[in-house]
């Protein structure tokens, strides 16, 4: 055979001679040295050749032994020359020997020979190429990868690694894996995850003493489950001082796939969420030191929507980012900025340390909107916020020990302006504001204390309104089933006697009712609240404007009180309330006075036609009311004033009072056309029946029933003289003239009447069938007594009235006599009844008289002449000496009492008039009388 064209023949020939000559001169070592020769070429043609498909062999059977899992491997080549192993197409299939489980299409690896130097590994190069593994949950706490752990830890446990031992020496160089491809299937959540594009390149991974100090600068990127997420990396992993500098970017990765992959489970429903990652992290782990974790870059939430366990909506945002400018975290700077929605903005700025925790921060929200935080309450309540923003600025301090409490402050101001909620039960403004500013806040923490210089609320707006069916949109602002319901509907029931206080309870401890509290000044600006009752038809509305004001020292201290000073405007009335006030103390404490000063009744007509049963035509109302309460017992003064209250027309309605309101109106309005009411109350709040509203309706009822019902008890009361004085006049029997010792009574109704200009009264004479006709029969007598002496006085020339007549002591058996004989003997005579008998005794004066007056006739008409005289002599007092006008005054038929019967020794009281039939009269104790009775 010929050398090739490039050989060297003077080499060939030269190594020719020299392995002659070798061998003639030192055959054996000639010999061991073909030896070597041929053993080493025997051994690289075995371990190129040979040991390939021996491996393949021996791990197919070792892992099948092993996991009980097939793997196949397709191809393994070694260059030994080259220090150099590749796997390839090497699959392990799942337990089923079916599907693929893990593969990868490329394992290739380079041994240094420096492995010999360094009496350890060093590896040149480790690359894997399509890595592959699919994992599957199959069901809670089971997975597809059970089997294979199982078998693993089969054999008996590693002993435990000394904590002072040193890490083996080793060194790993560029490591490389590309296009790798994890997926993960949770079959009893039906989510499907995948990695793909896997990429990682990691220049060194060593332990070496010389190489502790080097850095790594690995890089990773892949697609998580559509997500574009690159890393790119500076470590130090095995120097005494451990670091790491990470650069981490994640686009668009969807949480929503792995919230239920949480330790424990959410309180919502993630329905919507992708995260945006642009972070710097830098990690150092020293000896001796605590670790350290450095955050830097951007944080973006955005398509955010949260919601209930129910799935209804919680919280919705378009986008928040955070912008980390310095965060030492497990201590050291922090500063972060926190964009809601791309105008809110939240800034912190200081230090902070997790053990012991420590936090010095500055905290500042700008133009924050809480729109978003809508669907956080709207499953409670019946309200729709349209419009909110924060502001506020703060420093917090936080410190706690080991085991102790929580110590720190925050301090600053905050402002929740340009509120505007929507009721949206009735799709009306509820309450808005411009600007509620609080200044000066400092909360304590242990022990727990609030401070706050200034409350400031400007331009409120509040829309009070009464549904048709008598709710108030207050109590609908909670949805069902959160407050107790309570309806207009139901009038409180009138009592039938007047309210007393009831009786005082034991006061409460004193002392705070918890942490100390304190508000130096309470201002309000510009406020208006719009009240509107379509309950009541036709409908009503009010509005209370121009409120102003301030609350001075507000405190939880019990021996404190705020001073109160508020006006507003009322339906064009002035409203002024002040005074003092503790609110915030255990036992609530007030001494406060407010008024009102002539408020238009008019278009308090609704109210007055349904309650009432008239509608209002004029008059102004102004209240004074003044309020103490000390120790839990309440003393208030309610002073109302009507002024020209008139009413109109009648209204027909189901829930007006029968009680005569026209009466009770005309009793209580003086002669210049005003009601003047006190209407003074007390009680213990410890009384569970104590109600400060109820009582103040209940003594208002009572004092309507008791003036409708007692008239002259209250004017008695008012203008002095005795409800039995003013309310009947007695005569005497028989006689209509008025007694003077009975003029009292007539003056004290007098001036009843001429102070109560509203009043009319109606007179009625009263007759006793039995009394005053025995009166008038004696009357009678005397007069024909009188009549005789005129008739003998008129014969002797002496001309007289009758009325002038009087009958002396001594003429009066003569007169008597002769009448006698005149009126009861002569008419017996006549009638064939005379005496007969011889001898017969004269009867005696008291005879005659008895005679006399059963002589004398006296009929019903006589008895109701009687009546109506009486009856007409009580009104010309009161027109003439009382001064009462004609038109107020009215004569009623005379009434007569008969007499008694078996079982009624006494006759009845008749009922006054006009008062209605349902209310009966008061009895008097004389039947010979004259009644009055009000309209």
């Amino acid at each position: 055979m010929n050398p090739p064209a490039n050989a060297n023949p003077a080499a060939s020939t030269f190594g020719a001679r020299l392995l002659a000559r070798t061998w003639k001169s030192h055959p054996r070592l000639t010999g061991i040295a073909l030896g070597a020769v041929a053993l080493a070429v025997l051994l690289l043609l075995f371990l190129r050749f040979a040991l390939p498909g021996i491996a393949i062999a021996q791990a197919e059977r070792l892992v099948d032994e092993k996991l009980h899992r097939h793997l196949v491997i397709e191809r393994i080549e070694i260059h030994p020359l080259a220090l150099a192993v590749s796997i390839q197409g090497a699959r392990l299939l799942e337990a089923d020997n079916k599907s693929v489980f893990a593969q990868v299409e490329r394992l290739d690896l380079r041994v240094s020979a420096a492995s010999l130097t360094h009496l350890a590994p060093v590896v040149r190069e480790l690359r894997l190429v399509k890595p592959y593994i699919h994992v599957t949950r199959v069901a809670p706490h089971r997975f597809s990868t059970d089997d294979i752990v199982a078998a693993l830890n089969s054999g008996p446990p590693s002993p435990p690694r000394p904590p002072d031992a040193p890490l083996p020496r080793f060194s790993v160089n560029n490591i490389q894996i590309d296009g790798g491809h994890f997926v993960y299937d949770d079959t009893p959540r039906s989510t499907h995850h995948e990695i793909s594009a896997f990429t990682l390149g990691l220049p060194f991974v060593s332990t070496f003493a010389a190489d502790e100090e080097v850095f790594v600068d690995p890089h990773l990127s892949a697609t998580v489950d559509g997500a574009a997420l690159h890393v790119l990396a500076q470590a130090r992993p095995f120097a005494p001082t451990r670091e790491a500098a990470v650069d981490l970017d994640v686009d668009g990765l969807d949480l929503t796939r792995y919230d239920d992959y949480l330790p424990e489970p959410l309180p919502v429903q993630i329905a919507s969420a992708r995260l945006d990652l642009h972070l710097k992290l830098k990690v150092t782990l020293a000896r001796d030191h605590p670790p350290a974790l450095a955050v830097a870059g951007q944080l973006r939430l955005h398509d955010l929507d949260l919601r209930s366990p129910r799935g209804q909506p919680m919280l919705k945002l378009a986008a928040v980012d955070l912008a980390i400018d310095k965060a030492n975290v497990p201590s050291g700077p922090l500063a972060a900025v926190l964009t809601v929605n791309q105008k809110g903005r939240i800034a912190v700025d200081g230090e902070t340390a997790l053990s012991p925790l420590h936090a010095r921060l500055a905290v500042q929200v700008d133009n924050l909107d809480l729109l978003p935080l809508q669907p956080l309450f709207s499953d409670r309540v019946n309200l729709r916020v349209t419009r909110a923003g924060l502001d506020a600025k703060a420093d917090l301090q936080l410190d706690q020990d080991a085991g102790g409490p929580l110590r720190g402050m925050v301090a600053g101001n905050a402002a929740l302006k340009r509120l505007a909620t929507i009721d949206s039960v009735n799709t009306n403004d509820f309450v808005s504001w411009e600007n509620l500013a609080l200044r000066g806040v400092r909360v304590q923490l242990a022990p727990l204390a609030l401070r706050v210089d200034q409350l400031a609320l400007d331009k409120l707006y509040a829309r009070v309104i009464i549904a048709p069916n008598g709710r108030i949109n207050l109590q609908d602002i909670v949805k069902q089933g959160a407050a107790a319901k309570v309806s207009l509907t139901e009038a409180p029931a009138a009592p039938a006697a007047p309210v007393e206080a009831p009786a005082a309870a034991p006061p409460a401890p004193a002392g705070p009712a918890g942490p100390p509290m304190s508000i130096g000044k309470v201002l309000l600006t510009g406020g208006h609240v719009r009240f509107s009752d379509n309950f009541i038809k036709p409908r009503y509305s009010a509005d209370l404007l121009d409120l102003h004001g301030s609350i001075e020292g507000l405190s939880s201290d019990p021996a404190s009180t705020a001073s109160v000073d508020v006006h507003g405007i009322v339906n064009d009335a002035p409203l002024l309330i002040g005074g003092r006030v503790n609110p915030l103390a255990r036992d609530l404490a007030l001494d406060i006075k407010a008024s009102v000063h002539d408020m238009e009744l008019a278009p308090l007509s609704p109210y007055s036609g349904k309650y009432v049963g008239y509608r209002i035509e004029r008059g102004k109302l102004s209240f004074d009311v003044a309020y103490q309460l000390a120790s839990r017992q309440l003393q208030a003064q309610n002073k109302l004033v009507l002024d020209q209250l008139t009413f109109g027309d009648r209204v027909e309605s189901a829930s007006a009072t029968t009680l005569p309101v026209q009466l009770a109106v005309a009793l209580l309005r003086d002669r210049n056309g005003v009601i003047d009411i006190d209407l003074p109350i007390g009680g213990s709040l410890d009384d569970p029946q104590f109600s400060i509203g109820g009582v103040i309706v209940k003594v208002l009822i009572n004092l309507i029933t008791k003036a409708v019902t007692a008239p002259f008890a209250l004017l008695g009361n008012l203008f002095g003289g005795g409800s039995e004085q003013m309310s009947s006049l007695a005569f005497d029997p028989g006689l209509a003239t008025i007694p003077e010792a009975r003029e009292p009574g007539l003056k004290a109704l007098a001036k009843a009447m001429a102070e109560r200009p509203g009043l009319k009264l109606d007179i009625t004479g009263w007759v006793d069938s039995t009394v005053d006709r025995d009166a008038l029969r004696r009357l009678r007598v005397d007069a024909r007594l009188r009549a005789l002496k005129r008739a003998d006085l008129a014969a002797r020339g002496a001309l007289v009235t009758n009325s002038e007549v009087a009958v002396a002591p001594a003429e009066y058996p003569d007169l008597l006599k002769r009448l006698y004989q005149r009126d009861v003997v002569a008419a017996a005579t006549r009638d064939g009844a005379a005496r007969t008998a011889a001898g017969a005794a004269a009867p005696t004066p008291g005879e005659m008289e008895q005679a006399l007056r059963a002589a004398q006739q006296i009929s019903d008409d006589d008895l109701r002449a009687l009546g109506n005289r009486r009856a007409q002599a009580a009104k010309d007092w009161l027109r003439t000496i009382g001064l009462v006008p004609e038109d107020r005054l009215s004569l009623v038929a005379a009434k007569i009492v008969e007499p008694a019967g078996p079982q009624d020794a006494a006759a009845p009281a008749p009922a006054a008039a006009p008062v209605p039939a349902a209310v009966p009269a008061p009895a008097t104790a004389s039947t010979s009388r004259v009644e009055f009775g009000l309209r």
